[in-house]
């Protein structure tokens, strides 16, 4: 069983991944404290907001597992649970596991074990598909709009824990949030656009929305993501240099977007059938790091 975890989690849910979930904490606790002046710790309410934060991102990924087997079986039969290399059963212990951990991680802090539990409780209703399996799943803008919430759950989640740190805070710095969470949704339909070409009975985005439609909606929340921190960045009076800085690593990190919309061709080393995704993972990276670094300017 454990070399069947090895291999779920080298091609599920890598170093990367987990990494990811750690980085959307941390830098936004980071925008918090350097928001209201305050001075960061890794304290206990922060390792254990990090660490719930990217057990959370992990359940999700378990319960897609569950929820998508039998069209995996058919889109993406080289994945570990479809080709047979990792067990259902597998899945199931690890689910479990997880859920262990977390419970764990909040028994002693009832505060935040409130929030973590609104966040589990809207993860298990996306699992049941909200009740309306058939008709999600007949509707991918629709799964989009009852599934992506969970982001901005995460996002309150992280700011619960950070009142727990200042009590004084400002309820508005919570909006600096949106920005955060629009990575997330550029990623989102990103990974869900293929070239005309490569479209098959898997429902993408570009399907749905359109081969030039989709993509433009994905840079547009790039863009949400890029002006929404410039905002930020210039009321907390960055310097000017910076601001540009980071807006212009945006836009470099867009034009394959554009690329893409003109003509379906991009970097000939992309993914066939994702080929933005690495892309909106770029994006979303930059946009991480920027946070964390500008703390400490």
């Amino acid at each position: 069983m454990f070399n069947r975890f090895k291999i779920y989690f080298k091609e599920m849910f890598p170093i990367a991944n987990f990494l990811g979930g750690l980085l959307l904490a941390i830098s936004f606790l980071l925008l918090l404290h350097k928001f209201h002046g305050k001075t960061f710790h890794f304290d206990q309410v922060t390792i254990l907001c990090a660490l719930s934060t990217m057990f959370f991102i992990l359940l999700i990924r378990l319960m897609d597992e569950f929820k998508d087997y039998e069209d995996d079986l058919v889109n993406y039969p080289d994945r570990p649970l479809p080709s047979g290399r990792v067990k259902l059963e597998d899945i199931r212990v690890l689910y479990y596991i997880v859920i262990a951990i977390l419970i764990g991680l909040h028994i002693t802090v009832p505060k935040l074990a409130i929030a973590g539990l609104v966040v589990f409780i809207f993860s298990l209703l996306m699992l049941k598909w909200f009740f309306m399996e058939k008709a999600i799943r007949a509707s991918l803008p629709l799964a989009l709009l009852s599934h992506h919430p969970i982001v901005y759950l995460y996002i309150g989640y992280i700011y619960v824990a950070y009142t727990m740190i200042d009590p004084g805070h400002n309820i508005n710095s919570l909006l600096y949030g949106i920005p955060l969470a629009f990575t997330y949704t550029s990623w989102e339909i990103s990974r869900k656009i293929r070239k005309p070409e490569h479209e098959d009975s898997y429902t993408t985005y570009s399907m749905v929305w359109g081969s030039k439609r989709a993509p433009g909606i994905a840079v547009l929340c790039h863009y949400v993501t890029a002006v929404g921190f410039a905002h930020y960045y210039y009321t907390m009076k960055f310097p000017l240099w910076w601001t540009i800085g980071y807006l212009l690593g945006h836009i470099i990190i867009s034009i394959p977007y554009f690329q893409f919309i003109k003509s379906f061709k991009i970097s000939p080393n992309a993914d066939i059938k994702r080929p933005l995704r690495v892309y909106s993972e770029y994006s979303m990276l930059w946009a991480k790091a920027a946070l964390i670094i500008s703390y400490f300017l």
